[in-house]
């Protein structure tokens, strides 16, 4: 099992660390732990992508988007994100999103992801710790969730 796994929104959107991380299982037991769950497109907010040519011969989709350790992203990494995990929902995919340990960057995403959805900052953080309450570890990330909510309230004016 891949530490910190847990779906966010059961059965399509899911949060975990890294896989192949060597965080004591092997590249194919974390990849396996992944199929066997449906998954089929994972978002690597590491500084460093997971193997493209892994993922590929797993038959993974893959978007990086790099973020340093206890960072928060940029509005256009978000909106990158929410677009691509939406396409892959919307064809019925399921989605898997990790930092290293799954809990700051991680957290921060799938939390906008949800504000996204219609859910307010506070509410969407809220239920992000819900599943995992170590997600989203500092000030700088919380603040991202509301920015984001505030550019999507601009953008519905």
């Amino acid at each position: 099992m891949i530490p910190n796994f847990r779906w966010q929104i059961q059965g399509k959107l899911a949060g975990m660390s890294r896989p192949l991380a060597g965080l004591g299982t092997d590249d194919e037991s974390d990849l396996q732990f992944l199929k066997e769950r449906g998954l089929s497109a994972i978002v690597s907010l590491t500084p460093n992508p997971l193997s493209p040519t892994t993922l590929d011969r797993y038959g993974f989709a893959h978007l990086h988007l790099p973020l340093e350790d206890f960072s928060a992203p940029t509005m256009e990494q978000i909106a990158e994100f929410v677009t691509w995990v939406r396409e892959h929902l919307e064809g019925d995919g399921r989605v898997a999103v990790h930092c290293l340990m799954g809990q700051g960057r991680t957290g921060t995403m799938l939390a906008c992801y949800l504000v996204s959805e219609g859910r307010f900052p506070e509410e969407a953080i809220r239920e992000a710790r819900a599943k995992l309450p170590s997600a989203i570890e500092t000030r700088a990330q919380e603040q991202a969730v509301h920015d984001w909510w505030e550019v999507l309230q601009q953008g519905a004016q």
